[in-house]
């Protein structure tokens, strides 16, 4: 969600004296904090207004019928400057940033084995054409199910050494894990300025991490719960490119489940977090150490920032015969916890690419799912070709029996690029 600053001026400031061009931010919910007239602060939600882009401020004591109190968010392609026009200006913190998180199995990981592009990457090149700053570049487990080849298939950037995985246990399919010194995960990272690394905590050994091999800075994460995370964030001297490494400083073996880096500036920032082979059972309740899941104790997803979520399961479930019920119930598992811990989340439900053995009772089920959880839902039989399975496999769009391949995800989420971007309000 996006944070502005209100900033009192004497005088209103004229949009036509702002450089650039400039474009409404409309149906925004932003997070106002700033400064009554009498000095005391004010800290208030508010939506901006779905044509106009006008934010109704009652914390400063003003309404709209009295001609002030409202501001006009204009947003500066060039420097992403939020500014507002009347009684004062509005001075933008972080953006109009959207954190997105891509919830699901191998359909929404997009595992480079099969294909090209990740439906994370296509939507991020769709908004990038509608003006929309949009990057994709991190690494939330390794999306495969024990295994690290994943990692350095789809990403050119990363160097490992040593690293090994833990089976099944973080957000995106593995934790990764640093035995010994020797051991280092690199990331490069282009035209960012601040990272983030999420570590497993509760008896494992101190970590360690540093910026383009400067000195080392230690983490120690035996902080309580094991299924809790202990989160390092790196804020860089300014906008550039670094490579972050990440490695074993002293004690047992270290555990980090994610490195995310990017542009505090950028509009939409894709988290993906998908597991390929994941039931809803294992995204419900799988894990025995590390960051777990575990939605029925309001744990799923772990102490992950994010402000809209895309998730995509089922088929998994279909193709091991999970009863409806046990799906359904995984499923409110999942949604309960996210609409406990995330009560502002923008939520996006998939009704899977149809797959040889058919979808089953998915459809009707996630149609129901998206009703009761007032989620946006996105139904990938909708998008051309892929009314069901024979017409996508004849039109060339599937890589096998179950997933797209490449022409067949940049199809799917190109068509749905549309709607994610109404859904996020970018």
């Amino acid at each position: 969600m996006a944070k502005i600053e209100v900033v009192l001026s004497s005088t209103p400031v004229d949009p036509n004296d702002i450089p650039g061009t400039v474009t409404p931010i409309t149906n925004v919910t932003v997070d106002c904090i700033g400064t009554k007239d009498d000095g005391t602060q004010f800290t208030e939600q508010a939506t901006s207004d779905g044509v106009t882009g006008l934010i109704s401020l009652s914390g400063l004591g003003w309404t709209s019928s009295d001609g002030g109190g409202w501001s006009v968010m204009y947003q500066e392609v060039a420097s992403k400057t939020v500014l507002g026009v009347q009684h004062h200006t509005v001075i933008s913190t972080e953006g109009a940033q959207v954190l997105f998180g891509w919830y699901g199995d191998s359909t929404t990981y997009a595992q480079p084995a099969l294909h090209a592009g990740s439906p994370a990457s296509i939507v991020r090149d769709y908004l990038i054409t509608q003006n929309v700053v949009a990057s994709n570049q991190s690494i939330y487990g390794n999306g495969n199910n024990n295994s690290l080849t994943e990692v350095t298939d789809y990403d050119s950037t990363v160097e490992l050494t040593g690293i090994s995985v833990l089976n099944y246990d973080g957000i995106g399919g593995d934790l990764f894990i640093c035995d010994n010194a020797s051991d280092s995960f690199k990331k490069s990272f282009t035209a960012i300025d601040k990272v983030s690394i999420g570590f497993a905590s509760k008896d494992y050994g101190v970590a360690r991490y540093r910026v383009d091999a400067g000195a080392w800075t230690t983490i120690d994460g035996n902080v309580g719960d094991p299924s809790d995370l202990v989160e390092a964030v790196i804020t860089l001297p300014g906008l550039g490119d670094y490579t972050i490494e990440i490695s074993h400083d002293s004690g047992g073996p270290i555990y980090f489940d994610y490195v995310k880096g990017y542009n505090t500036e950028d509009d939409v920032i894709m988290l993906p977090m998908g597991a390929r082979g994941f039931t809803t059972s294992q995204f419900a309740t799988s894990g025995t150490t590390g960051w777990k899941y575990l939605a029925g104790q309001n744990k799923s997803p772990v102490s992950v920032e994010m402000d809209a979520l895309i998730i995509n399961l089922g088929i998994n479930d279909i193709i091991q015969a999970v009863p409806e019920g046990t799906y359904t119930a995984n499923m409110v598992l999942i949604l309960d916890s996210l609409a406990l811990n995330y009560p502002d989340l923008d939520l996006i439900l998939v009704i899977p690419n149809d797959i040889d053995i058919g979808l089953g009772y998915l459809p009707s089920a996630i149609t129901t799912l998206a009703s009761t959880y007032s989620a946006t839902l996105l139904d990938i039989r909708s998008t051309p070709n892929f009314a069901d399975f024979t017409t996508a496999d004849n039109a060339g769009l599937m890589a096998d029996l179950i997933h797209p391949n490449a022409a067949g995800y940049a199809s799917i989420y190109t068509a749905l690029g549309p709607a994610i971007k109404t859904a996020l309000g970018v």
